[in-house]
């Protein structure tokens, strides 16, 4: 049945199928990619087709499959990338410990929930995927880090293949790097060529990008090709300052841009105990955009679930979201 499948001359993408039925060469010539699945977890390395591994989740098996594809057939990528319109939002904050990462996760749980394709993008010097995803470091980012700076052409396939999925927050995402030294060879360039890289890969509505607190070239390439940076603010005077600052210096990185860029911010109070603030904000000439609530029951984390359990703060997440975005 194969055979006289093959025989009707259709244009065939891909192939995959079992070693011991692949057809005589003068069927499969007109075929784009063939690709083998083995079912012993060591393939076969001197196979004339690229060989994966039957036995492994099916979001990681189907991402295996179009990685292939497209080192193989990079004329094709039209064809198979998706066509959703990508929205990128920074979460970033002048002072350390503002919640950040819980604002960024809680943003991905939000979004999915209402059943959105989410990326979550970790920039962090010392990142916190693993308490976050329960994923192990390994070299994936060193790998990626290679492409972004050797095989551009190969990124999107590469992207397909290293990156990983959480189960409980549906989200797509890297794992960490094993050495936080890595992400600091990433220049403004690197990491705008990956954001473009994952936003013309079409199927994803959202990526929300974890920065740090520093201002570097990562942070102000991410910054540049976002659509909305969320700025965390505390009612706090060291970070008040410190965010003025920071301010300060990013006006004189954009120039004569530093309106388009400033547009783009939304300042967001958190920790907000629902009554007026000892600083008085508006002074530092700071126009809030939305608040986030004080929850005592984050005094103490031990889980990474602990942080998207609080109904309170993911209601005035989803209202954020509907007000800015």
């Amino acid at each position: 049945m194969l055979e006289r499948y093959l025989k009707t001359n259709r244009d065939i993408d891909i192939l995959l199928i079992d070693p011991e039925l692949v057809p005589d060469e003068r069927l499969i010539t007109g075929i784009d990619v063939i690709i083998l699945l083995e079912e012993l977890d060591h393939l076969n390395e001197e196979s004339a087709f690229p060989t994966i591994l039957k036995y492994q989740p099916l979001n990681q098996l189907i991402s295996r499959i179009f990685s292939i594809y497209l080192e193989n057939h990079d004329k094709a990528k039209k064809k198979f990338l998706g066509k959703k319109r990508t929205t990128v939002l920074s979460v970033y904050s002048a002072l350390g410990g503002s919640g950040k990462t819980t604002l960024a996760v809680n943003l991905v749980k939000t979004l999915t929930t209402i059943e959105k394709n989410v990326f979550y993008l970790n920039l962090e010097y010392l990142g916190s995927t693993e308490f976050l995803f329960s994923s192990k470091r390994s070299n994936d980012f060193a790998k990626l880090l290679y492409y972004l700076k050797t095989n551009q052409e190969q990124l999107v396939s590469k992207i397909e293949a290293l990156k990983k999925y959480d189960l409980n927050l549906k989200v797509d995402y890297f794992e960490h790097f094993s050495y936080p030294e890595e992400i600091q060879e990433m220049s403004k360039n690197d990491i705008e060529i990956l954001i473009d890289a994952l936003v013309n890969i079409g199927n994803y509505d959202y990526i929300i990008i974890d920065l740090d607190s520093s201002l570097n070239e990562r942070i102000i390439g991410s910054m540049n090709k976002s659509n909305y940076v969320l700025w965390l603010l505390l009612d706090d005077i060291i970070g008040l300052q410190k965010t003025t600052i920071l301010l300060n210096q990013l006006k004189n990185t954009f120039n004569s841009e530093y309106q388009d860029f400033y547009r783009k911010i939304s300042f967001i109070l958190n920790k907000f105990l629902g009554q007026d603030t000892k600083n008085d904000i508006t002074d530092f000439g700071f126009q809030l955009n939305g608040y986030l609530p004080y929850i005592p029951d984050w005094k103490t984390i031990t889980d990474g679930q602990q942080l998207t359990n609080q109904k309170a703060y993911s209601d005035q997440v989803l209202n954020l979201i509907k007000a800015l975005i």
